[in-house]
């Protein structure tokens, strides 16, 4: 549809906004692998320039994490400057790949894990609060209609 005016062609998409996230996601689910072999492609052949754009979105948005979370920031500077990380993974033993995992930010709490540990945590949380989300919706009344 040609518009005359920029005005109209974005009230009409806006009128038409799920029909149109419909198609846009049919869309990429059909090229999913034409978009990914295109992107692959278009990352290999600009390097340089990714590299500058994103030392510039770095750069502009520099310290908005620890103005977004303090206490976070705050917890991750206490465990990284004080050592609180001991010289192997609590879990499994490795000495590669040390990280150190927060259980509660506000007491600086945590253990020291490797990074497949690491991410087999944060995995094993997520499982988790999904469960909790599913067991509370089963939990709540179902509304009963009798004719």
């Amino acid at each position: 549809m040609p518009y005359k005016n920029p005005e109209d062609k974005k009230k009409w998409a806006k009128r038409n906004k799920e029909r149109l996230d419909i198609k846009r996601k049919l869309w990429y689910s059909i090229h999913k692998q034409e978009m990914r072999l295109y992107n692959q492609k278009y990352q290999k052949k600009h390097k340089q320039k990714i590299k500058i754009q994103k030392a510039k979105y770095r750069l502009k948005n520099k310290g908005l994490y620890r103005l977004k979370y303090p206490i976070k920031e705050k917890a991750r500077n206490f465990a990284h400057n004080h050592k609180q990380r001991r010289n192997k993974c609590e879990q499994c033993n490795s000495i590669k790949n040390l990280h150190f995992h927060h259980t509660n930010y506000k007491n600086n709490e945590g253990k020291t894990l490797c990074r497949k540990c690491h991410n087999l945590e944060h995995i094993k949380i997520k499982n988790f609060e999904g469960h909790l989300k599913s067991d509370f919706s089963e939990q709540e009344p179902k509304e009963t209609h009798q004719i």
